[in-house]
């Protein structure tokens, strides 16, 4: 499988991208000590994965089918939505670094996240499914990814195995505490405590850097496709 070998090595950067957005890891340790954490924690991890599992499905589909029309028109297709999503990315981390707390201030808390502790696994799937399939950010950079993917000619197992890989290391920021909560005892309550207080104060400076990397990089990747 060398062309999926190729593509996976291609979106490994856009799934490692989504992997460190902080919000949907601090939503994971949220429900993990919520009053039923080890349900809404698995509920969570599962709806997570699929949410990522069905964007990037979506658009390999959508290039898949637009390269079976024109393989040099969907080339530059792809290449200008990384452009786009690149230059979108980088608004936002431009309006993320303008809103981080000031010196000295205390990062608050979104009132969803506040509400958590409340939550059955019921509420912790939809809001799995939210913060994967309807975020923003997740559309960008699993589009791109499930784009580069479509785009490429392989055959129907490759196709998923690349989506279901990139699937995977896209969710092992969610689904990695909660295994380690479910099998770590105190030891892993204590560290993840204190991981999730780090996230929500620091949320604003990683989430811009994130932002700013990836959005550099996808500028690139289109503004070079489009070259060619």
């Amino acid at each position: 499988m060398p062309a999926a070998t190729a593509v996976i090595g291609d979106v490994l950067p856009l799934a490692v991208g989504i992997g460190v957005f902080p919000v949907p890891i601090i939503a994971t340790l949220l429900t993990l000590f919520s009053r039923r954490g080890r349900a809404n924690g698995a509920a969570f991890a599962a709806s997570w994965i699929v949410g990522i599992g069905l964007l990037t499905t979506v658009a390999a589909l959508v290039a898949d089918g637009a390269a079976s029309a024109s393989e040099d028109a969907t080339s530059a297709a792809v290449s200008w939505v990384k452009l786009l999503v690149g230059v979108a990315l980088l608004g936002a981390a431009l309006r993320k670094w303008r809103a981080r707390p000031g010196p000295g201030e205390t990062a608050e808390m979104p009132k969803w996240m506040a509400s958590v502790d409340e939550y059955s696994p019921r509420n912790a799937v939809r809001a799995g499914l939210l913060l994967s399939a309807a975020n923003p950010k997740n559309w960008a950079l699993a589009g791109a990814a499930g784009s580069t993917i479509g785009q490429v000619e392989m055959s129907a197992s490759e196709t998923a195995v690349c989506v279901a890989v990139f699937t995977g290391l896209a969710s092992l920021s969610v689904a990695g505490p909660v295994l380690y909560r479910l099998g770590g005892g105190e030891r892993a309550e204590r560290a993840l405590g204190q991981a999730q207080s780090w996230l929500v104060q620091n949320n604003a400076a990683i989430l811009t850097v994130v932002l700013l990397i990836f959005g550099v990089q996808l500028v690139g990747k289109g503004l070079a496709g489009l070259s060619v």
